[in-house]
């Protein structure tokens, strides 16, 4: 089914924009969801042995009060509606111990892979992580889940861990796993710590940073009208029609030459 939008991103911050929210926290939300709905299915060859996957952990940092649970909350609420049309996405809840998130990891899918002209049955535990306020949620309960994090980063083929109560050994196959969270700078001071650094969670995250001091107000609103109501839905609309297309992409990727010149400069 064709695309509403030439470009989703484009089209979501159009969206988003409230004159609020900094613009590059939905902007980066929007990649977030992106990323969230292709999880495993989609891959950059980088040599024989290699892939890139396009997961991302994605840390909103600002003062209180700045937007970052307005721009998480806007964006994963387009993906969870894409998930409750497909039920093909596996969206975690922010308060979990370590036990649960590998038992709902566990709960794995298969998808058809038709990109080579010939249909493969392909299997993925993937998982997507939200949290509006990290300082609440990304944290180690009764385990260690911040270890988890960091391990499913990397999207590893199989992941492995035998547990020490019965002996049972855990499995998981093509992890893949997104993050987005917020946080203030006081906490963001907690979480990279020395041992999260020389974990190598802290280095695994893309810190978004909005440095203002100034407490935005938003203007009082009146509400919508119904017509302003209706173009509004519509739109919305539109863009969970297109990131559930975006959520049907498989198989693997060909950089252009504009994206090796963009991944130079990145």
């Amino acid at each position: 089914m064709a695309r509403k939008f030439p470009d989703f991103l484009t089209a979501y911050a159009e969206y988003a924009n409230d004159k609020f929210v900094p613009e590059t926290f939905n902007e980066w939300s929007g990649l977030s969801v992106i990323a969230g709905a292709l999880e495993r299915k989609v891959w950059l060859p980088w040599n024989d042995t290699y892939s890139y996957y396009p997961n991302i952990y994605v840390m909103l940092v600002a003062r209180p009060g700045v937007g970052k649970s307005v721009a998480l909350n806007k964006a994963v609420d387009l993906l969870q509606e894409v998930n409750r049309k497909t039920q093909s996405l596996n969206i975690l809840p922010s308060q979990v111990t370590e036990a649960k998130f590998i038992e709902l990891m566990g709960h794995g899918k298969t998808y058809v892979d038709r990109s080579t002209g010939r249909e493969l049955m392909l299997f993925q535990n993937a998982g997507y992580y939200f949290a509006s306020e990290a300082s609440n949620s990304l944290r180690d309960i009764f385990g260690s889940f911040i270890a988890c994090l960091t391990d499913f980063y990397d999207c590893p083929a199989t992941w492995e861990r035998a547990t020490k109560k019965d002996g049972k050994k855990i499995s998981l196959k093509n992890v893949c796993m997104n993050v987005l969270a917020g946080t203030t700078f006081d906490y963001l001071g907690k979480l990279v710590s020395d041992e999260n650094i020389q974990g190598g969670f802290a280095s695994r995250i893309l810190y978004v940073v909005h440095r203002e001091k100034l407490v935005r107000t938003q203007a009082f609103q009146m509400g919508l009208s119904p017509e302003d109501l209706a173009m509004r839905k519509s739109y919305r609309d539109a863009l969970v029609h297109d990131l559930t297309e975006i959520s049907k992409l498989c198989g693997a990727m060909k950089a252009t030459p504009e994206f090796a010149a963009a991944w130079e400069a990145w």
